[in-house]
């Protein structure tokens, strides 16, 4: 199974059960300059040391993953677009990930 890895505990993620897998429904490609400050706060915000914090992004053209679990619960996640990423996530658009938190 694909797996979808991320490196902190993030408020999106909460209700999204860890042991089930989610399914890759959609992918875009997107400016980072095009997305709001609200919707960067929503994607990056994540529990450090009991205290909030935001992963910081650079500028340029990042992935928007569209991930939904088996109780149509939606969450999105924003990564950097390369060539070799965006062909492997189109390519398993439909697709179960294992979630996985570091």
């Amino acid at each position: 199974m694909n797996k979808i890895k991320f490196s902190h505990m993030y408020k999106k993620l909460e209700g999204i059960e860890k042991n089930k897998p989610v399914a890759l429904i959609d992918v875009m490609s997107i400016s980072l300059c095009r997305l709001s400050k609200y919707f960067i706060e929503y994607d990056t915000s994540f529990m450090d040391d009991d205290v909030w914090d935001n992963y910081p992004l650079k500028d340029g053209t990042y992935l928007l993953l569209f991930f939904m679990d088996k109780n149509w619960k939606l969450f999105t996640t924003i990564r950097r677009e390369t060539p070799s990423k965006k062909k492997y996530y189109v390519d398993n658009i439909g697709c179960e990930f294992e979630l996985v938190i570091n």
